[in-house]
Order: C-alpha cells, then sequence, then structure tokens
C-alpha cells in the first residue's frame, strides 16, 4: 500500500488523473475490493516489475457494455516513466478486455497537459496487438 499511496500523492501523477490523494484507510479499502472487469465500474490493474514484483503503477478500466466499449486510464509512479512499462501495461490489458468481455473498442482518454506522451503511448500500445 505505501507504493500506491506514494504514486497516488504525487501531485505531478494526480494532475492527469483527476484524483485527489487518499487518506490511508481509504486507499486501503479500495485495494481491497476486487471488481475485476464488472460493466461501469472502474477497476485498477497493478503494473508490476516483471522481475521484483514492485509496484509502480496501475491501469484504470472501466468496461461501458452498452456503448460497446471500455476507457483505460493509467497512473505510473513517475521515477518509472519512458522505460515503456505503461505502454505494454495497456498493450496487455486491451488484450485482457477483448478476450474476457464483448467490447468493440477502448476509448483512452488523455489530459490535453500530458497529450504528448500519452497519445504516443497509446498508438504503441496498439502495436502489442
Amino acid at each position: 500500500m505505501i507504493v500506491f499511496q506514494n504514486y497516488r500523492h504525487d501531485e505531478e501523477v494526480g494532475r492527469y488523473q483527476g484524483w485527489e490523494p487518499w487518506p490511508d484507510p481509504k486507499a486501503l479499502s479500495f485495494l481491497s475490493t476486487v471488481d475485476l472487469l464488472q460493466p461501469d465500474t472502474w477497476c485498477q490493474i497493478g503494473i508490476a516489475d516483471r522481475e521484483s514484483g514492485a509496484l509502480h503503477g496501475d491501469i484504470g478500466v472501466c468496461v461501458r457494455p452498452k456503448e460497446d466499449e471500455a476507457e483505460i486510464g493509467f497512473p505510473l509512479n513517475a521515477q518509472y516513466e519512458g522505460r515503456g512499462l505503461a505502454t505494454e501495461a495497456v498493450g496487455l490489458a486491451a488484450d485482457l478486455l477483448f478476450e474476457q468481455t464483448s467490447i468493440g473498442h477502448i476509448v483512452c482518454i488523455t489530459d490535453a497537459r500530458n497529450c504528448t506522451g500519452s497519445a504516443r503511448m497509446y498508438v504503441l500500445a496498439d502495436e502489442f496487438k
């Protein structure tokens, strides 16, 4: 939970996500709830280092079956940006969504202040498929 709270309290990361930092009890409750790929419910999938298993960020996913789509976003600990972690994680999340749900497409919304890096990353993630 400490790592989760670390990047969730980073103002630079949070300004692109539109959230406010949570107190530890609320964060622990959130992390204890598993609603993976349930319709119209946001879930978080951890982005972890392959070797150490250390948490570096997460992929937020919301499946919207009525619109035939899912929305994804990703917060990543700033010290791990630029290493391809989010690109690979988004590609894998897209694979999971298309394999486990009936959606037809994925919507990726990017904050205009972070548009260049995130938009490039979403295009690169599409190459993983």
